[in-house]
């Protein structure tokens, strides 16, 4: 992986120290030639979150539908995994009070042996961001 971005897997990460609106995080990801993390297994999550008691953006909204959760690159979102997996904080995603489309670890809520969990917040919001490419794309 290139400097400042951290291996895991086939992927490689950059754990931004700026924060920036859910939209704007996903173009810098794209501009360097990734995405907003998209969180495929317990492991990946548990990766991202180890250690870092911190707000961040993933892939993951409802934007285009209210209720229907997608994630940037286009995989597969299955509800029931997340909810299995406890993901999600307990009532997410709720879009209250006034439109949340955007998913967010929220170290604050966390349960159980997570370090962090699934929020849906308002996409203006600014929180620091994740990005992930894979290995190969370097």
């Amino acid at each position: 992986c290139q400097k400042d971005w951290v291996e895991f897997q086939r992927s490689c990460y950059l754990f931004s120290s700026s924060k920036l609106d859910w939209t704007t995080s996903e173009s810098n990801c794209v501009s360097m030639g990734s995405h907003l993390v998209v969180i495929n297994s317990a492991d990946e999550q548990n990766f991202i979150v180890r250690n870092r008691k911190e707000f961040f953006w993933i892939g993951l909204s409802d934007i285009i539908v209210e209720g229907q959760w997608s994630w940037v690159d286009g995989s597969p979102y299955n509800l029931l995994f997340f909810l299995f997996w406890r993901f999600w904080s307990p009532g997410e995603p709720n879009d209250a009070p006034q439109g949340e489309d955007c998913a967010m670890l929220d170290y604050q809520k966390a349960t159980g042996s997570l370090t962090a969990t699934w929020n849906d917040a308002p996409c203006s919001r600014q929180f620091k961001w994740i990005c992930e490419k894979s290995i190969f794309a370097q």
